[in-house]
C-alpha cells in the first residue's frame, strides 16, 4: 500500500524532531564511526560502492540507511534511551511498515534496531518482523575515547584499518577522531559514498592519522629508492606513510613529494647524513 497523506504528515514530524535532534546527537555519531570502520575495512578496495544517509524521507525505519554494492539496504533506527520497548512510540509499527513499504519496492532489505540499554527488552524482536530485523546493543558513551576503551568491537573495528606500525591506544583513538569529524563535515541527510568520507579523513588526518585503506598512490621514484639502497635503508609504503629501518634504527614519516624531494637534493651518502630528513 503507497504511503498515505496521514503517513507523510506523520513522517514529516518525526523526521523533523530527528534533524533538530541530530547535531549533537553523539549515540548516533559514534555507531556511524563505528559503522563506518567496519565498512572500511570490508570495502577497502571498493569503497564507492557503499553510501550513507541519515533521516532518509518517507522512510519509517529512518536514523541510518547503509546501501551496499548499489542493492542491499540496511534501515537502522538508533534509541539511546532507557526502557524503551517495542510499544514505545509507534516502534513496532514503523518497523512493520517499513517491511511493507520494502516489499513492495522489491528490495534487497533488512531492519535493525541499535539500543543503549543493556537490559531493554527490544533485544527480543517480535515475531511478525523476526524474518528481517535484527537487534545490536551499542553501548551510550561521553566521548569517543571512552567508547574507544570500553567496547571492545569498536576498538577491533578501528584497529582492523589502522596500519601494523599505526596500532597503539593514541593512534586508535586518532583514527576515531578523523572518522567522526568526516561524518560530522559531510551532508549525511544526502546520500554519500564511503569513498567521499574517506577523502574527508584523508584531509582531516594528513600526516597524522594513516590507515590502511587510503588509495595506495604515493609512490618512491627510482632516484630515490637508489639513494636508500646506496646507504643500506630499508624501507616500505603503507598508506600515506614510508616505514624505515637500518640496523637498529627504524621510523616512519608522511611520504610526500616535498619529503622525497628534500632527501634528493640533500644527495646523502651515508645514513648520518640522511637520518635528520627521515624524521
Amino acid at each position: 500500500m503507497p504511503i498515505t497523506a496521514a503517513e507523510r504528515k506523520y513522517l514529516r514530524n518525526k523526521h523533523r524532531g530527528g534533524k533538530n535532534s541530530a547535531k549533537g546527537n553523539l549515540y548516533e555519531e559514534y555507531y556511524a564511526v563505528y559503522q563506518l570502520a567496519l565498512l572500511i575495512d570490508k570495502y577497502r578496495s571498493t569503497p564507492s560502492n557503499v553510501h550513507l544517509a541519515t533521516q532518509v524521507p518517507e522512510t519509517f525505519v529512518d536514523d541510518l540507511l547503509i546501501v551496499q554494492e548499489g542493492l542491499h539496504k540496511t534501515y537502522h533506527q538508533l534509541k539511546d534511551v532507557k526502557n524503551i520497548s517495542w510499544a514505545s512510540n509507534n516502534l513496532k509499527c514503523d518497523f512493520e511498515r517499513q517491511r511493507d513499504i520494502s516489499l513492495e519496492n522489491g528490495e534487497q532489505f533488512a531492519l535493525k534496531i541499535v539500543y543503549s540499554d543493556a537490559d531493554s527488552s527490544v533485544g527480543a524482536v517480535p515475531e511478525t518482523i523476526s524474518d528481517c530485523t535484527t537487534a545490536e546493543h551499542f553501548p551510550s558513551c561521553p566521548s569517543i575515547q571512552s567508547l574507544y576503551f570500553s567496547f571492545h568491537p569498536f576498538q577491533q573495528a578501528v584497529k582492523n584499518i589502522a596500519t601494523p606500525l599505526n596500532s597503539t591506544d593514541n593512534d586508535l583513538i586518532g583514527i576515531s577522531g578523523a572518522l567522526l569529524g568526516a561524518w560530522g563535515i559531510v551532508d549525511s541527510q544526502s546520500s554519500t559514498s564511503l569513498e567521499e568520507i574517506l577523502e574527508k579523513v584523508y584531509n582531516i588526518g594528513k600526516g597524522l592519522i594513516n590507515i590502511n585503506t587510503y588509495p595506495s598512490s604515493i609512490k618512491v621514484s627510482d632516484d630515490c629508492s637508489a639513494l636508500f639502497h646506496q646507504i643500506g635503508v630499508q624501507f616500505q609504503v603503507s598508506g600515506t606513510s614510508l616505514y624505515w629501518s637500518y640496523r637498529s634504527f627504524s621510523g616512519y614519516l608522511p611520504w610526500t613529494k616535498e619529503a622525497e624531494d628534500r632527501i634528493i637534493a640533500a644527495s646523502p651518502k651515508d645514513f648520518k647524513d640522511i637520518i635528520d630528513l627521515l624524521n
